[in-house]
């Protein structure tokens, strides 16, 4: 696991092997397990998940904070990345 981006709004977040961890705890969580070194914890920027629209927003925290898995284009095929690095995420927020 890694280059994710984790948001939890309450509650637990991770229960590893017995282990459980909420979004404040992500660091003992990395430290304690090894994975997800380049994940990150925040709240993703979505366009409006309530309604289905998972689209990022120009501010959102995974734009250009993906790594290149060899995807060329995204689930609706738009090309892949569209700024400095791949989005986190299904979809690539779309260049201006």
């Amino acid at each position: 696991l890694d280059h994710n981006c984790w948001y939890q709004p309450a509650g637990e977040m991770v229960l590893l092997k017995g282990a459980r961890y909420t979004m404040a705890q992500f660091a003992r969580y990395q430290a304690g397990t090894g994975q997800d070194a380049h994940s990150f914890v925040s709240p993703p920027g979505l366009v409006d998940p309530a309604r289905r629209e998972f689209h990022l927003k120009p501010a959102s925290p995974c734009r250009d904070a993906g790594v290149d898995v060899g995807s060329k284009a995204d689930f609706e095929g738009t090309p892949v990345p569209q700024g400095k690095a791949p989005d986190v995420g299904a979809l690539e927020l779309k260049a201006p």
